[in-house]
């Protein structure tokens, strides 16, 4: 949905492509096709399309192992520059101890030599660390290598699963830039999902985190 959105609303960027490590091939073909029809209508044309790649990893994707080559050799088969690269996930994407400040470090150091190399930004899915529920809110440092990831990333938003509807999601943004203009810079708010454009759409700001971490 994220990526869709990035494509039809932002001209600037010539390309996006979608580096997929988790997901299976069918579940990332059978979503898109279900939104399709509503970025069509949002674009007014269909043009947008060849804006962007999703590149599955098929049957020979090596989840947990080093895939900074593959990213990289995907980037150079597809002639790709000055536009967006997303890694969905880091998790999934290194065989790293992303837990830990040195093996994290380099591993940033990597995908920042991407960005550099082939002039573009980057979006990074990340995980939460484990157990960190309890804390009943989206903070940064939930976020696996939080403190150093901090100095890399421009904008963080943070998503969770509501425990009040399987359609709600609650979203924070917990780093915004430095534009100073960012109204929802730290407020949570809901993402309700709309079953006729198979998308998430921004709902009211949340008062009560902890309602939506309740358990029966």
């Amino acid at each position: 949905d994220m990526m869709l959105r990035m494509i039809v609303m932002n001209e600037p960027y010539n390309d996006i492509i979608y580096c997929q490590f988790e997901d299976k091939d069918f579940n990332i073909q059978d979503r898109l096709k279900q939104m399709l029809p509503y970025y069509n209508e949002k674009a007014g044309n269909v043009r947008w399309h060849k804006n962007f790649r999703i590149c599955l990893m098929g049957k020979n994707r090596n989840i947990f192992s080093d895939n900074i080559k593959k990213i990289r050799a995907t980037l150079h088969k597809h002639a790709f520059s000055k536009g967006i690269v997303i890694i969905d996930n880091m998790y999934s994407s290194t065989d790293v101890n992303i837990s830990e400040g040195d093996e994290l470090k380099y591993y940033l150091q990597d995908l920042v030599n991407i960005c550099d190399d082939y002039d573009s930004s980057m979006l990074l899915g990340c995980h939460n660390k484990k157990g960190t529920e309890g804390i009943k809110d989206l903070i940064s440092d939930q976020i696996m290598g939080s403190s150093l990831l901090r100095n890399v990333y421009t904008n963080c938003l943070m998503i969770h699963t509501s425990t009040l509807s399987p359609n709600l999601r609650i979203a924070k943004i917990v780093k915004g830039g430095r534009t100073g203009k960012n109204e929802l810079l730290k407020k949570a708010f809901k993402l309700k999902w709309d079953d006729d454009t198979s998308t998430f759409k921004k709902g009211e700001v949340i008062f009560n985190m902890a309602a939506h971490f309740e358990t029966a």
